[in-house]
């Protein structure tokens, strides 16, 4: 950088912090400029460790870089003085990606995923090669004035820094943990009803085709296969939405839901087809209240929706987790944010330079934890009724099938790799309600809320097809049902399975045809994948 002759080192820190709070415009996007609507998705949002971190490193790294500057550009001649301008240049790359992630929040469609799905990987390479170019051309021809413009732009940008500094002390000043807490859980039922007892598991993006029709020959998928010769198999079940924050409400409500609308970090409002009043999500009956009023202790595992601040009057344990990315892959304590802070600059939610982004870090963590407790949850007699909603094989993808281990790094092909962790899941919760005495009077349902959004990048094709698949107690045989029908039937046959209705995988097929309405549903829409 070029500041004017004899600039003193005031000057080249304040450049410094500048340049630094730039880069990390993403990481402070995320922790001041979140709104009440935002907090429905978050675990805790911006604490006091976070903003302090964020303080600290752009003060330390700026007033360092500053200083480094002031002692470096006196000395350079010639040649050097050209790289190091090169080197400046070279750098704002950092700010100019950060300034892009946030910028990618609000126009989703400018996502390289989203590019990479309407466009194709090759055509998508090839415009992000024109825009470099295009920003190249400029550069060569005035880098002298451009690395002297950018020093004093960056001079008058420090005021921003400043004035993130005063926000994140006020952040952490006004933090309200209560605002984040989970509600207090409905104590257990001395004498709860245990039969039928029903455990309903949602894999989150589980497709049909990848795993039935057009699976890869060198994908054995034992459990599943297994699972699925002795239970009604649907092949034509569609999903109430493409996306999660639509169809769990739909599932579990027994609604179709045209759009969601968050109002906190505990209430959803459901949007409904047309000529249908607006819903809240909490306060209307959902498989979680009728299973309780039916007498069921309720156990609940959950992935995105916060369940365990909504429901918790019906339920009587219950985890849950949010969607893994950069603000909240970070780390708990003050040490560990400090550096991931820095290292969040260099990498996106799933590719990184140094391995695992801190997010498929993150992801791999939350899959472990999240069976780890469905497996505690389907051996223990005193619930009756649990709901599993499950990050597997949603991306992004931590797991390799090779190893067996949580080292994965592949953002498309990486499903493959999650449908063997699907099976090993099935396995373990079945392994394990076998050991308690629990498998054979158990009605079990695996299925999803949507399909593989990313499957057109995986193999070049795409359908909406998912799985149903459940198993009835005492049920050895399988029994194909090939007529389309939507999952959001789920929650009216959950009601008909706790009433004691249907009693055998037959009896629940016929009550599916007559039932069934409609396949596809209106809000199964393609989007890019997030």
């Amino acid at each position: 950088m070029q500041p004017a002759a004899a600039a003193s080192p005031s000057r080249y820190i304040l450049i410094g912090i500048s340049f630094v709070n730039l880069a990390f415009f993403k990481v402070w996007s995320a922790l001041l400029t979140y709104s009440h609507s935002d907090t429905y998705l978050m675990k805790a949002g911006a604490t006091p460790m976070d903003c302090a971190a964020a303080i600290v490193n752009t003060l330390l790294w700026g007033t360092l870089l500053g200083l480094a500057a002031f002692w470096i550009e006196p000395r350079l001649r010639g040649r050097t003085r050209v790289l190091a301008e090169w080197a400046f240049l070279a750098a704002l790359a950092v700010p100019l990606n950060a300034i892009r992630g946030v910028v990618v929040i609000h126009y989703p469609g400018l996502r390289w995923s989203a590019l990479e799905y309407s466009l194709g990987v090759d055509k998508a390479l090839l415009l992000v090669g024109m825009i470099g170019l295009v920003g190249a051309v400029p550069t060569v021809v005035w880098r002298r004035k451009l690395v002297r413009g950018i020093a004093m732009l960056l001079t008058v940008l420090s005021v921003f820094a400043a004035f993130n500094v005063v926000r994140g002390v006020m952040k952490a000043a006004t933090y309200n943990a209560g605002l984040f807490a989970n509600k207090a859980l409905a104590p257990l039922l001395a004498n709860a009803r245990t039969s039928p007892r029903i455990v309903w598991v949602i894999f989150d993006e589980w497709d049909y085709r990848l795993t039935f029709r057009d699976r890869i020959p060198s994908l054995p998928m034992p459990e599943v296969d297994r699972f699925a010769q002795t239970s009604l198999r649907a092949s034509e079940a569609y999903p109430p939405s493409g996306q999660t924050p639509w169809s769990l409400p739909a599932l579990t409500t027994g609604h179709l839901v045209r759009e969601v609308d968050a109002k906190g970090p505990d209430d959803l409002v459901l949007l409904l087809p047309p000529g249908q009043k607006p819903i809240h999500w909490r306060a209307v009956p959902t498989t979680f209240s009728e299973a309780r009023a039916a007498g069921y202790n309720v156990g609940l595992v959950g992935f995105y929706h916060p369940y365990c601040r909504m429901f918790a009057n019906d339920l009587s344990a219950c985890w849950w987790w949010p969607t893994a990315l950069q603000y909240n892959s970070m780390g708990a304590g003050f040490f560990q944010i400090l550096p991931n802070q820095v290292r969040s600059l260099f990498e996106t939610d799933s590719r990184s330079p140094f391995g695992q982004a801190l997010a498929v870090q993150e992801h791999g963590r939350i899959q472990r934890e999240s069976v780890r407790h469905a497996v505690e949850l389907v051996r223990d007699p005193r619930f009756g009724f649990l709901f599993l909603h499950l990050a597997i094989p949603h991306a992004p993808y931590a797991f390799d099938r090779r190893t067996g281990r949580f080292t994965s790094r592949s953002p498309v092909t990486g499903y493959w790799d999650n449908l063997i962790l699907l099976d090993r899941t099935v396995g373990r919760l079945r392994a394990a309600m076998e050991r308690a005495g629990l498998w054979d009077n158990s009605i079990v349902l695996l299925s999803a809320d949507h399909w593989d959004r990313s499957s057109q990048l995986l193999d070049g094709k795409k359908e909406h097809r998912i799985p149903f698949l459940l198993k009835m107690p005492g049920q050895h045989e399988g029994l194909a049902f090939d007529h389309p029908f939507n999952t959001v039937l789920s929650h009216d046959l959950m009601l008909a399975l706790m009433r004691g209705e249907l009693t055998d995988a037959q009896s629940v097929a016929d009550w599916l045809d007559r039932h069934r309405t409609i396949a596809d549903s209106p809000y199964s829409i393609d989007e890019p994948p997030m």
